[in-house]
């Protein structure tokens, strides 16, 4: 029986990390750990020999199962619907896009000639009764006949420049970009 006894010692001792004992550590530089106690790094100081922590990890025992494939649904085509209408509703969509940046394009170079034209003072009632007399810098003046420049050639292109590329595709009709 002593010898019984002193075999279950020893597998307890060995099978000790394997049952789920833990140790809390602190390192050198003043760390915790937790690890088995074969897992202890060199140099550290074994706080705890039997830690428990809080909480505990529970492992999902459920069964596995298959993920089911989704299957995907075939597009269902309208009776009547065929290569040539899905190329009208793509231009369609393409011309509707290009006309809505012409417009875009067209305002956000309307808003920068105003702010440079208000920045050159060239607009009385806007000005503060703080603000210098009238006048541009060499810097301004750029700027403004730039924006003049930008606000001219996007005001050409959403007028008129738009609508004659469209007269020359075949795929688009003026209704498209209107």
């Amino acid at each position: 029986m002593r010898v019984f006894a002193s075999l279950l010692v020893l597998l307890l001792s060995l099978a000790g990390p394997a049952l789920g004992v833990m140790v809390k550590y602190r390192t050198a530089d003043g760390k915790e750990g937790y690890a088995s106690p074969d897992r202890v790094p060199a140099g550290a100081i074994v706080e705890s020999e039997d830690y428990r922590p809080d909480g505990a990890v529970v492992l999902d025992r459920t069964p596995r199962r298959k993920p089911m494939a989704v299957k995907k649904k075939p597009a269902a085509k309208p009776a009547g619907r065929n290569a040539h209408d899905r190329v009208t509703e793509l231009s369609r969509d393409r011309w509707s896009t290009k006309a809505e940046r012409a417009r875009e394009k067209l305002s956000e170079a309307e808003r920068d000639y105003e702010q440079w034209r208000v920045r050159c003072r060239g607009v009385e009632e806007r000005r503060s009764l703080y603000e210098v007399p009238p006048g541009c810098s060499t810097y301004e003046k750029g700027k403004l006949e730039a924006a003049a420049a930008k606000l001219e050639e996007a005001r050409d292109w959403a007028e008129d420049g738009l609508y004659d590329a469209c007269r020359r595709d075949e795929n688009c009709l003026p209704g498209y970009i209107r």
